[in-house]
């Protein structure tokens, strides 16, 4: 890992093959190493058959620095080529849907996921503001909620909202966005993952409207609906029931069915 220079190479004990210096008619060695930080890549070395002056060893210690240099750039190019590849790769076979957008709302890249969710061409969706493929009554958070992230008030946050398909469907997907930053910090875009929540919205609905129909079919039913525990408490007793038995449900609730509604033995 130290520079060596000898115009004594055969004598040098350094100089390992002191044999073929010998052959070739070589005096002189100078070898500097390559070193990218505390690790060293190789080895830039020179033999002569003239001895090696002062200025000759430090152009060639200026030479192993360019040398070094040139390596970690390559390194470092081979590197970002390798994350690029990564980045699209998910970029292009993930299912969800990702977007990376602009501090003023301009679309900057879409992959295939979210294009297919939506409908639109690259073209077609790269032309397009964020408020024409959300649905208006979600338009408020979402831009508020970005707005933070651009000032940075928030580095991410997740929405439920509504988004609307070229067609003019309207699906329900889970919006994750956060901030891109440079190394220095400043934010240079936004990137959103989409992920789809339909299934599981319609599925809520579904059974809100069960619900609804079931409390509307109990509540209006010309007959007494009655529901106690094993205990004999009342826990439910619908309109007609209080109507026919004359107790409001706050006077039956939590009271046993003995010895108010039905006589005790």
């Amino acid at each position: 890992r130290q520079p060596i220079m000898t115009n004594a190479a055969l004598e040098d004990p350094r100089i390992i093959n002191k044999a073929w210096v010998q052959q070739h008619g070589l005096i002189a060695f100078a070898g500097y190493p390559l070193l990218l930080g505390e690790q060293m890549v190789g080895v830039i070395a020179m033999f002569a058959r003239e001895p090696i002056s002062d200025s000759a060893f430090e152009a060639l210690q200026f030479a192993s620095s360019e040398i070094a240099l040139g390596i970690r750039r390559r390194q470092a190019e081979q590197a970002l080529r390798d994350s690029e590849v990564r980045f699209r790769t998910i970029f292009e076979g993930v299912a969800i849907g990702i977007s990376l957008t602009s501090l003023e709302g301009e679309i900057l890249q879409v992959n295939p996921a979210m294009l297919k969710m939506l409908g639109y061409s690259e073209a077609e969706f790269r032309a397009l503001h964020f408020s024409q493929f959300t649905h208006p009554d979600d338009i408020e958070a979402d831009l508020s909620l970005t707005q933070a992230v651009i000032e940075g008030r928030r580095e991410s946050f997740q929405l439920e909202k509504r988004f609307i398909c070229k067609d003019t469907r309207i699906i329900w997907r889970r919006l994750t966005l956060s901030a891109i930053r440079d190394p220095e910090g400043q934010i240079l875009c936004t990137v959103a993952l989409i992920e789809d929540i339909d299934d599981r919205k319609q599925a809520e609905e579904a059974l809100r409207t069960s619900e609804a129909q079931y409390r509307d079919l109990v509540e209006t039913a010309n007959c007494i609906i009655l529901r106690w525990d094993t205990d004999g408490y009342v826990r439910f007793i619908n309109d007609y029931g209080q109507r026919f038995f004359g107790y409001d449900s706050d006077e039956l609730l939590d009271r046993n069915v003995i010895g108010t509604i039905v006589p005790a033995v």
